[in-house]
């Protein structure tokens, strides 16, 4: 995972290179990833998804507003 906040096990996974054949959307990288996305949610961490084009302030803010709300709820 590319990023990780321990107090709401929310992880966040940027797949890089969706445009132009890079190692998350090939088949070996592509198989790997769905082995550590099922391991970390069978390990009860929430993953949300991004590609490098959507690392922006909306969708990377949204993201923040929810773990925010996560870990009001958790205390």
């Amino acid at each position: 995972m590319d990023y990780y906040h321990e107090a709401t096990r929310t992880a966040i996974e940027i797949h890089g290179g969706v445009w132009t054949q890079g190692r998350h959307t090939r088949g070996r990288g592509y198989l790997e990833d769905l082995e550590k996305m099922n391991a970390a949610q069978m390990l009860g961490i929430r993953v949300l998804q991004l590609g490098t084009g959507q690392v922006d302030d909306a969708h990377v803010g949204e993201i923040a507003d929810y773990v925010r709300r996560q870990a009001k709820g958790a205390r």
